[in-house]
Formats: C-alpha cells, structure tokens, sequence
C-alpha cells in the first residue's frame, strides 16, 4: 500500500499480491578452523549448523558435506578420514525445504602420511608348483601396491588377491611396496614352501 499526501489531498493505492521468494539458508562451519593441518591418514571431524529463513535450524540429510564431488558424511557433524594431500577446499551445503540452497567452505592443510600396512596375512606355507599367493591386507591410507610385477590399488578396507610367484623350492621372498602421493613403504614377505602334492 502506498499513500500519498500533498499538504491538502491525499490519496492511496494497494499493489496486487506479492510474492517473497525468501532467503537461502545460513551456513556455518565450526569446525575445522580454516588453514587446520593434519596428515592424510588421520579422521577430521566436521561440525557446522544452518538455518532457513525463518530461523528453523536444518539437520540431518539437509546438510551435506564435500571435498569437490566427494561425499564425506551427512548431518551436523561427520567424522572421516582418507583425505587427500594438499589443501582440499571443505564445503558444508544447505538445503531447505523449498530447495534453496546455501554454503559455507574452509580450506584445510592435508600432509600425505607415509604408508604402512595395518594387516597383512598370508597362507604358512606354499606348494613348490604354487604360481600365486593369495594376500590379504589392509593399509593406513590409499596407496598402490607393487608386487610379483603387478599393481594394485589398496586402502583402508581388507581386501584379498593373488600375486604371481615363480614355483620353486626354498623359501618365496616376496617384495611388497606401497606408495602414496610421494611416499613409499615395503616390506619383504617369506613364506615356506613344502613339498607339492
């Protein structure tokens, strides 16, 4: 409504309805602070809250938590881990429930964490015919595997495979060599090797 008064006359008028298109949500990170360091194989825990327009607070699958296309966790607060070396962008993203969007990021500082091997197993003894081991193992980060000539991708989940071996007799020294981001590990396997059936 506008109305309008020049001393002596005054006049008004309504406009026709309108329509607000409203606000999209507030977004805040608590944490992580902005140019917080940590190595790769560490967990980060992310903490944040958002709120629409009318100052109803978001949760749960309405905040959604990125390093670039990756999802790290749902919710107010999300603990992951296997982050990627350098100085990943972390966003926090906010939908409400008419679909409007909002965000807020920090910039992390990520050191790759040299690689290790958090499991390792393998059969007690091989055959002289054996032509494969089957490995299993699990590492601290993701890394590539090097062994009997092949590659493998590895992480933090166990995961069983077989690697080429020579058949032989004596003892099988096998190398196994990780490598992540520019950091390397190895160790050297010995299994027996029995008599073949």
């Amino acid at each position: 409504m506008v109305r309008v008064n020049d001393g002596f006359n005054e006049r008004s008028i309504g406009s026709g309805r309108i329509r607000a298109a409203g606000s999209a949500p507030a977004v805040t990170i608590v944490n992580p602070r902005p140019g917080q360091r940590m190595l790769s194989d560490a967990s980060l825990y992310l903490g944040g809250n958002a709120f629409d327009d009318a100052f109803k607070q978001l949760k749960g699958p309405r905040l959604r938590w990125m390093i670039g296309r990756r999802l790290l966790g749902v919710g107010e607060s999300v603990t992951t881990t296997d982050l990627p070396p350098g100085r990943p962008l972390v966003r926090l993203l906010a939908r409400d429930a008419r679909g409007r969007t909002g965000s807020a990021s920090v910039r992390i500082v990520v050191s790759a964490a040299r690689p290790f091997f958090v499991r390792l197993t393998t059969p007690a003894r091989l055959s002289r015919r054996s032509r494969s081991i089957r490995v299993t193992l699990a590492t601290n980060v993701s890394s590539i595997l090097r062994a009997g000539g092949r590659r493998f991708n590895v992480g933090r989940r166990n995961r069983t495979f077989l690697v080429p071996v020579k058949p032989g007799s004596g003892k099988l020294r096998l190398l196994l060599a990780l490598s992540s981001h520019g950091r390397s590990a190895s160790r050297t396997l010995e299994v027996p090797r029995g008599a073949s059936r």
